[in-house]
């Protein structure tokens, strides 16, 4: 593998000084060390990367530069209600339904939040997902209705099911008839 100029090495040591993460300069580390010929061990137990990791990480270095060392992952997104806001927002939610603030709907649905936390905190989410994180911190559960077959037809369906339940449920109204369908069901299996 290539060695590091003396510019590179200036570049990486000012990176290591400046870096606003802490991986960031773990990176920038990990390929000095390298370089130096540290055991890897050594470089390990100062940035936490594996002897692989470190040879991938020179090898990028010397492809992209620095871009390589930063970090791509995001920080916590930054929040749009305040603490404050959030658990007033939980509260309403739990005590109170839509029709309680001029909707038509007795239940809440993701429109509904969205449109009463914009008008009552100016805060308009991007997407859904934000609004369904609200309903789980509120313990909210919802249920997706099933699947209907298209050629679902329930006037058959009550129809077998007159026709068919007094032979799969014995007449209740004898006891006699009940126990022997008991001893019946019992010598069958």
């Amino acid at each position: 593998m290539r060695k590091l100029t003396p510019k590179q090495k200036e570049v990486l040591a000012e990176w290591i000084r400046k870096a606003e993460r802490k991986q960031e300069a773990f990176r920038a580390q990990a390929i000095l060390l390298l370089h130096n010929e540290m055991d890897t061990e050594v470089i390990r137990s100062f940035t936490g990367y594996s002897r692989a990791q470190s040879f991938r990480l020179k090898k990028n270095f010397l492809r992209k530069g620095r871009e390589s060392l930063i970090d791509k992952r995001k920080g916590k997104p930054k929040e749009l209600l305040t603490k404050l806001q959030r658990d007033e927002l939980l509260e309403t939610i739990k005590t109170k339904t839509p029709k309680d603030f001029g909707y038509t709907n007795e239940h809440w649905t993701t429109g509904f939040l969205g449109k009463w936390i914009e008008e009552k905190y100016e805060v308009k989410y991007k997407s859904k997902t934000s609004l369904y994180l609200v309903f789980k911190q509120a313990k909210f559960t919802y249920h997706k209705p099933g699947r209907v077959y298209d050629k679902h037809d329930e006037i058959e369906v009550s129809q077998w099911k007159a026709e068919n339940e007094p032979k799969i449920y014995p007449p209740q109204n004898k006891i006699g008839d009940l126990v022997y369908w008991i001893h019946a069901r019992k010598n069958k299996n």
